[in-house]
Formats: C-alpha cells, sequence, structure tokens
C-alpha cells in the first residue's frame, strides 16, 4: 500500500496552473524516502496557447477574451477575468 504526499522545496503553497493551489506535506529535507515517484507534466506557455494573467489557466489565443495593456495583448479564460484584469491590471502582473 502507498502513502501520498506532496514534497516541494518548501512549505509554501504552489499555484499550479488553472489556479489550483497545492500545500505541500513535505520539503526536500523532510521528506519521507518515495518507493514511486509522479512528477506531473508540465507545460510553458506559447504564442497560440498563452496563461491567463489572472489564474493562470492554458488558453486558445484565437479565440479567447482579450485587451492591449502597455503595448502587450493580453489572453484571458473568460470575459470575467479580462474584465477583472482591466479593473485592477497591478494586482495580476508580478
Amino acid at each position: 500500500m502507498f502513502k501520498l504526499f506532496t514534497v516541494a522545496e518548501t512549505l509554501d503553497p504552489v499555484k499550479a496552473t488553472g489556479g489550483m493551489i497545492i500545500v505541500p506535506d513535505y520539503t526536500f529535507e523532510t521528506a519521507p524516502a518515495a518507493k514511486v515517484v509522479v512528477i506531473p507534466a508540465q507545460s510553458a506557455a506559447d504564442d497560440a496557447h498563452p496563461l491567463c494573467p489572472v489564474c493562470d489557466m492554458e488558453v486558445a489565443k484565437a479565440t479567447s477574451p482579450s485587451l492591449s495593456y502597455r503595448k502587450r495583448i493580453y489572453c484571458f479564460c473568460m470575459e470575467e477575468h479580462r474584465a477583472m484584469f482591466e479593473a485592477g491590471p497591478a494586482a495580476f502582473l508580478g
């Protein structure tokens, strides 16, 4: 039987694509020895599928709501996120 646990560099919550928050059970230094290690698939945003700046969800650039801010085009997963960004872009730009 396996005991499932999550591990990260620190115990700080990790924001994953789509806005999901993962709270690690252990750090690299404190984790018990693992019998099986699973590393989720990872992908980077590309020109055709950028990430929504509000929730980090991958979006289809050709069909998503978008707006221009400081000479850059931002694409969003939904109209509500476009409106949230437009109302306060600084909250979503790191």
